[in-house]
């Protein structure tokens, strides 16, 4: 029996799939950024309303922590937030554009494969494994989008070398200058904004596997792969140069772990991948025949299948064609996952930041994918179709019950109620005591007031935290008008709170049922507490 690669019905069937996660995707950035952003996503937030308040890109004075945040939802963010002044409409906006550039990207990597392949790639992609601060759908698509354009650059470099090669005259392929021009400008922003970072784990894995492809197949050098290569290192290294002049990023400085930890930290940077894609329970409370422990099951088992069809794509490449597809997008995911393991990037976690292994993730989703797809063509057509169904079956699954994991409700209105309390009192500045997240969401809230967060420094004293450096380690006997928010379950009432001196919270008012308390005033106190 003549065995086809037709893939009409698939075709179809994921295709209406891929409608239903990009509705789902619509839905979430222009109904959920404002109910339910983080503080992570708030920073962001805030950077670009100060950045259009001032009228300028990078703002004089501005204290940057990780990186120079314009490699994410900022880059259209800013520009649609000064034609709305809408922050949470620009965000959604925002994301949705980043969105398209992403299954731009996809779609040009499998250019001259039947249209099944970028589809099944994105349906992978797009399902919302984990919804939360520094989660795989916020890091990609949702918020902050902070990892979306790390992971989009990349991908085009991938695609790019592919077609590349395949370019047999010297004048360039017409078809490939969009996506040439769009992956420079993406090499330099991510250098500029984020350091070495993306370029030490996504790029040069792939340049250099090319390179080394190229001396040993003894093929000639065109001229599109010279100007890609050097494209690559002129606007990475002055994206890297203008980064160092202006802020150095948080990538730049980091560490080898200790010989001790080694081992520790395989173990971690390999379950963190499970992790990120949600294959972990974060409670041992949850019965595996529940919903939830049915999705972690499925997650489990297709982060398995991952590896696994990523091993099958290895050992293919060595037994038989020279698949410089598998080879290069593999060269990015054991890249990064060797970064991964023998570098200190777990920080203060007992885990990993497993957010960090998208870069070397996505790569794997678009090899999976394609081996799925070439292996079923050696099928006969009722094995695809079953195959092809449980696929399915799965996917939907779990792209309807990820939409469970977002916030049910507002996740910040009693944040609000403290903020109107605060506005309607008169205060001048509002603190937020050892409380960085509410004070990030706060400001995002009302711009119109002063909003800090307090800090407990190491000789034990509390300073002021603010964007603007020259706020920053003051002392909060400074201010005159102001009041400080704690929460009740970590400050209660009677507790003693050194702010360069002893003092005590002698007055409180409770705002509505928030949980969230705020001192009214503050006395310095240098006796006994119990006559309080």
């Amino acid at each position: 029996m003549k065995r086809k690669g037709n893939f009409s019905v698939i075709t179809i069937s994921f295709g209406v799939l891929l409608i239903f996660q990009v509705l789902c995707l619509i839905w979430a950035n222009l109904t959920q950024v404002g109910k339910s952003f983080d503080s992570d996503a708030g920073m962001i937030m805030n950077h670009v309303m100060m950045m259009a308040k001032e009228k300028a890109l990078l703002i004089p004075g501005w204290d940057y922590l990780t990186t120079l945040e314009f490699d994410c939802t900022t880059l259209f963010a800013l520009p649609l937030y000064l034609l709305t002044h809408n922050i949470y409409l620009a965000c959604g906006l925002s994301n949705l554009l980043l969105f398209g550039l992403f299954a731009y990207a996809i779609f040009y990597l499998f250019r001259g494969q039947e249209i099944i392949y970028p589809i099944l790639a994105i349906n992978l992609i797009l399902v919302p494994y984990r919804i939360g601060a520094l989660d795989y759908y916020n890091m990609l698509f949702f918020r902050g989008a902070q990892y979306g354009i790390k992971v989009m650059t990349p991908l085009l470099l991938v695609g790019l070398l592919l077609h590349a090669g395949k370019n047999e005259k010297e004048k360039a392929d017409k078809k490939s200058i969009f996506p040439f021009v769009l992956y420079l400008f993406f090499a330099f922003l991510t250098a500029f904004s984020s350091g070495i970072y993306v370029f030490a784990c996504g790029l040069f894995p792939a340049l250099a596997v090319y390179a080394i492809y190229k001396f040993f197949m003894a093929d000639r050098i065109r001229l599109n792969e010279i100007a890609l290569f050097a494209g690559t290192i002129l606007c990475s290294g002055i994206g890297f140069l203008l980064n160092l002049k202006c802020q150095t990023a948080k990538g730049n400085s980091m560490t080898f772990i200790h010989v001790q930890d080694a081992w520790t930290n395989v173990q971690k940077s390999f379950f963190g991948i499970f992790e990120l894609l949600g294959g972990a329970a974060n409670s041992s409370e949850v019965t595996v025949l529940s919903l939830e422990g049915i999705s972690i099951l499925m997650k489990i088992l297709l982060t398995i299948a991952l590896l696994c069809g990523t091993i099958y794509a290895m050992c293919r490449y060595g037994k038989e064609e020279k698949d410089l597809f598998a080879l290069l997008a593999l060269a990015v995911a054991i890249w990064n996952f060797f970064v991964l393991c023998i570098t200190n990037t777990r920080y203060g976690s007992d885990t990993s930041e497993y957010r960090y292994h998208l870069i070397g993730l996505i790569p794997v989703f678009c090899i999976f994918s394609r081996t799925i797809l070439d292996s079923a063509k050696r099928l006969r057509n009722w094995q695809r179709l079953t195959i092809a169904a449980l696929g399915l079956l799965v996917l939907t699954y779990l792209s309807v019950t990820g939409i469970q994991l977002f916030p049910k409700h507002d996740t910040n209105a009693e944040l609000k109620e403290v903020i109107s309390y605060c506005k309607e009192e008169g205060f001048d500045t509002v603190f937020f005591l050892y409380d960085r997240p509410r004070a990030e969401n706060a400001r995002v809230l009302d711009q119109s007031q002063m909003i800090n967060y307090l800090e407990l420094t190491a000789d034990g004293t509390s300073c002021v935290r603010n964007y603007y450096a020259e706020h920053n380690g003051r002392s909060i006997m400074e201010e005159e008008n102001y009041a400080i928010v704690i929460v009740d379950d970590a400050f209660e009432w009677g507790d003693v709170v050194d702010y360069n001196g002893i003092v005590l919270l002698k007055k409180v008012a409770k705002v509505a049922d928030s949980g969230i308390y705020v001192p009214m005033d503050l006395e310095e106190y240098y006796g006994d507490d119990s006559e309080w």
